[in-house]
């Protein structure tokens, strides 16, 4: 699958707002390949497109809120992630087993990890996908597969992810499907119809070839690449070190502060990388020499940012402003049928879909209702011990170790 044109989508993304027929074409741009990425989760064909619905909807609803439309792909594929692990779409089974080079692990494991690394080892381990389709899939370089593949398997090991032995194990099914025509244009249909929009004028069909949102830039992209390299050949520009600056950017994800990186140098980027302690965080290109991280933690960040002539410069960034602060426990209560949990979260709020507990079989246990604007919690009163694991929308969880007197 072709990388689509960065500057052509982020084109689309501005114009997209309020306007249907740009809308269509930004769907008709990177609908397809996210429909790949669904149904490898759901192994479903009507499933994937329910998710299909419900994450253009939510697309359409906050693409005006975005205010760095640069970043439309992988603020996309967030929301595509988190509905498909809000419909429990883990295929076939969060505990299902996946081999990560020589070890062990769960796609649960994997899909705790960071969004891009998350997606990356999944398809790569679990399906098998090489790196070249990775890329045209998630429309990101080579290069950073690569990079997301070395730091996600890090990750795995650093937390715990992978301990068990490997083992003889089948890979999770891998099918090429493809959305037909006729779905995507329902879709799309459907989803201007929840919005309450006008529906677009250009045929969907037109808009999906791929000489429309290519938009022959062929010809630009090779002049621009003859004068780089008669540049590059210049000795005195061996020796160029970059200039870029960091600032802090509005958006990005709730609970986690976001950082631009504007690269200025005549020289071609060999790497823009950044680091707090040793773990590697995920870096995206927004446009062309701009790019943006999210640290998910507080401490000091270590930006460092490389040219094709091997010269590099690396500057510290004092990060403050991440949500690091799990849910708490206000009060709890017991009766003869229910236990009882209030709780409150200071920074982005519970993400109560995600609560459940465990018994001492290691059994899953949801919980048989919740109230938002309370933060009351409860569950059926068991026979046992509990433990109850409350997260916030980042990762942050709180852990109660429930132990039930009996009579």
């Amino acid at each position: 699958m072709e990388k689509l044109d960065q500057a052509y989508l982020n084109d689309l993304a501005v114009r997209a707002c309020g306007n249907s027929d740009f809308f269509a074409e930004l769907y008709a741009a990177a609908s397809s390949r996210m429909y790949t990425y669904v149904f490898a989760m759901a192994q479903d064909r009507e499933m994937s497109l329910r998710m299909m619905r419900e994450i253009w909807t939510e697309i359409h609803e906050h693409l005006p809120y975005l205010q760095n439309k640069d970043l439309f792909m992988p603020w996309a594929y967030r929301i595509c992630v988190q509905k498909c692990m809000d419909a429990d779409l883990c295929v076939p089974d969060s505990g299902t087993p996946v081999q990560v080079q020589n070890s062990t692990c769960t796609v649960m494991q994997i899909m705790n990890l960071p969004v891009l690394q998350s997606q990356v080892l999944f398809m790569h381990y679990a399906q098998d996908y090489p790196d070249s389709e990775i890329s045209g899939h998630l429309n990101i370089p080579v290069s950073m597969v690569k990079r997301c593949l070395k730091h996600g398997i890090s990750h795995l090991h650093r937390e715990g992810g992978c301990g068990l032995p490997a083992g003889n194990i089948e890979k999770i099914s891998r099918t090429d499907a493809r959305m037909k025509a006729t779905d995507a244009a329902v879709i799309l249909e459907d989803v201007f119809r929840a919005c309450g929009a006008k529906e677009n004028k250009v045929p969907l069909e037109a808009l999906a070839s791929y000489t429309v949102y290519r938009k022959e830039r062929f010809s630009m992209q090779r002049s621009v690449l003859t004068v780089l390299m008669i540049l590059f050949a210049a000795l005195p520009l061996l020796f160029f070190l970059p200039e870029y600056s960091v600032s802090a950017a509005s958006g990005g994800t709730r609970g986690l502060p976001e950082y631009t990186i504007d690269v200025r140098s005549l020289l071609p980027l060999r790497s823009v990388r950044a680091f707090m302690g040793k773990s590697a965080l995920p870096v995206y290109e927004a446009s062309a020499r701009t790019f943006t991280v999210e640290p998910v933690r507080n401490g000091e960040m270590k930006i460092e940012v490389e040219l094709i002539n091997r010269q590099s410069v690396s500057t510290v960034q004092t990060v403050t402003e991440a949500d690091c602060s799990a849910p708490r426990l206000l009060d709890s209560k017991v009766t003869a049928q229910e236990v009882v949990l209030h709780v409150e979260d200071e920074g982005i709020g519970v993400r109560f879909r995600g609560v459940y507990a465990l018994n001492p079989a290691g059994e899953k246990i949801l919980p048989l209702r919740w109230e938002e604007e309370s933060g009351e919690i409860v569950f059926g009163r068991p026979k046992e011990n509990l433990d109850v694991y409350i997260p916030d929308h980042i990762g942050n969880t709180l852990h109660l170790a429930m132990t039930l007197k009996k009579g």
